[in-house]
């Protein structure tokens, strides 16, 4: 996951962090396949069974390929980790605002441990 992760952050390097408007700033992509699936990684089209792969190219150059369902996973992987790292924010912060009370920070610890068990799977997947 993390190889798919810092190629997509490569071929799109320069652009805006939402990816608004991708096409203004010189990213074009295809996308090749008939059936969903990653058995055969980000092989490109003519290679993989005709997996859903997306090319992607900045600035008229040759495309990278991406594997359509390994996309989704790492989306999926993503969101996990974000909510993940959302509610112990949360929790700390309102532990740092509204004063310690052994609940609240038993509460950011938990958090806490949910994040770093997220960040484990996550790194376990690269």
């Amino acid at each position: 996951m993390k190889h798919t992760l810092d190629r997509l952050v490569q071929i799109t390097k320069g652009c805006r962090h939402d990816m608004h408007e991708p096409d203004e700033q010189g990213i074009k992509a295809i996308v090749k396949g008939n059936h969903l699936d990653n058995a055969f990684g980000d092989s490109p089209p003519d290679c993989n069974c005709n997996e859903y792969t997306i090319g992607i190219s900045q600035n008229g150059g040759d495309p990278e390929w991406f594997n359509l369902a390994t996309v989704i996973a790492l989306a999926r992987q993503t969101d996990e980790l974000v909510e993940a790292l959302e509610v112990a924010v949360k929790h700390i912060n309102y532990t740092m605002t509204s004063g310690t009370t052994r609940e609240l920070r038993q509460n950011a610890e938990t958090d806490l441990h949910r994040c770093g068990q997220a960040l484990a799977r996550a790194k376990e997947e690269k």
